[in-house]
């Protein structure tokens, strides 16, 4: 199915989980979408829509070079391992978006003060004019996503999915887990 699909876009509404009077016989109904559904359809969405807003922008880049050009704004002085750990990347696929990022001029990869054979990442002064058209597709994006919702439900829904993350970073730390890297809390 392609992303286009209306399928794929329409939100799943609740079933009952009980056949009706008379009702033939048949599959079992899918119960209520859970939790972790909707906040990855939710993900899979906004993640579409950002990818669309960007074209709109113009940045010439593609969508998942913007995606690490506005993560290494947010989360400054990282590694490239920690960045593709937080992308959900190979570190191989980032290094392919961090090149072209470099050749464009907008990133330079300094030396690691703590160990010389590690880089850090970071955004040069030509990387802000291209992170104001970014900043104009998360603006269109956002503004689609909190339709509806009053600030007080933004405010709200931002906490709630504030503390969803923590427990999952907490519970990753507690068990070992892969996927936490050093201080990817620190951006909850």
């Amino acid at each position: 199915m392609s992303s286009a699909d209306p399928e794929l876009s329409r939100p799943a509404s609740p079933v009952p989980l009980s056949p009706q009077a008379g009702a033939a016989p048949g599959p079992t109904p899918s119960p209520a979408p859970t939790l972790g559904w909707l906040i990855t359809d939710v993900s899979r969405l906004l993640r579409r829509r950002f990818d669309a807003a960007l074209e709109r922008v113009d940045t010439g880049l593609t969508p998942a070079e913007a995606r690490a050009l506005n993560l290494i704004r947010r989360m400054p002085g990282r590694r490239q391992g920690v960045l593709a750990e937080l992308m959900g990347v190979e570190p191989m696929t980032l290094v392919g978006h961090l090149d072209r990022l470099e050749r464009s001029g907008l990133i330079r990869r300094v030396v690691d003060p703590c160990d010389r054979r590690a880089r850090i990442i970071e955004l040069t002064a030509e990387a802000d004019v291209v992170m104001q058209r970014i900043d104009e597709g998360l603006a269109l994006v956002r503004a689609e996503l909190t339709a509806g919702l009053t600030p007080a439900e933004e405010s709200q829904l931002q906490q709630l999915l504030l503390t969803l993350k923590a427990n999952l970073c907490d519970a990753d730390q507690r068990t070992g887990a892969a996927g936490a890297p050093a201080g990817s809390n620190a951006d909850a």
